[in-house]
């Protein structure tokens, strides 16, 4: 029995050295140095095409989807700034761009990047099953410095949700939606998820590089 308790505090001990050791060297071992910080790149979110039966569409997308950039690392143009130097150049709509210089752009708006795009659907549609709301967006983004497209991405958001009818005045209901619903429906939170998913696809912003490793110690001369 004594043999027993004498292993027993052997074992005990071990691990106890163990777990010293590991928590010293967790302690003790080398930090990653943090990442080199990004190259500072200026984005300016130019206003979106609109191909969708929604007048509001292009507006929505470009306010939920303006202040997600940053995530990736990028430097924001205020839209006051964006749309003011716009004005001037006679543009007001997304459509508008596509017979713009890039680099005419660049000079105007001092930004190194432009975002823009088409919005290809924004719909909400009403039926006797099922109520339908769509958005789907396609987002470039341009280097106005050389006119090279870097990145674009399309993505669609659909949300079916059952329908009220039951009685007459859900029918009325219904009737009423499917006309106000189709010319009105407020689709913010579709804009919004579709903007999320582009966001979370756009490139990095590429980082500086970085520093050089510092030169070698000299070697030393032993003394006779």
């Amino acid at each position: 029995m004594l043999r027993a308790m004498l292993r027993t505090r052997s074992i005990g001990r071990l691990l106890l050295v163990t777990i010293a050791f590991v928590a010293a060297a967790g302690c003790g071992g080398t930090r990653r140095p943090p990442p080199p910080p990004f190259v500072r790149t200026t984005v300016a979110t130019l206003p979106f095409d609109n191909a969708s039966a929604s007048i509001d569409a292009p507006k929505i997308f470009r306010a939920q989807f303006h202040p997600m950039i940053p995530r990736k690392g990028y430097q924001l143009q205020s839209l006051a700034q964006t749309d003011a130097v716009l004005q001037e150049m006679g543009i007001q709509l997304g459509g508008q761009i596509k017979g713009v210089d890039p680099k005419e752009l660049r000079a105007k708006l001092g930004a190194d990047l432009a975002v823009w795009g088409t919005i290809k659907q924004s719909s909400s549609m009403v039926t006797g099953i099922y109520n339908r709301r769509t958005v789907e967006v396609e987002v470039i983004l341009t280097d106005l410095r050389t006119g090279e497209v870097i990145w674009k991405d399309t993505r669609k958001v659909v949300q079916d949700s059952a329908a009220n009818v039951t009685g007459k005045a859900g029918l009325a209901n219904f009737v009423v939606g499917a006309v106000d619903g189709l010319a009105r429906a407020d689709l913010t939170k579709e804009h919004q998820a579709v903007a999320n998913q582009i966001a979370n696809s756009m490139p990095w912003c590429p980082r500086e590089p970085p520093p050089p490793p510092p030169p070698p110690a000299p070697a030393t001369t032993p003394q006779p």
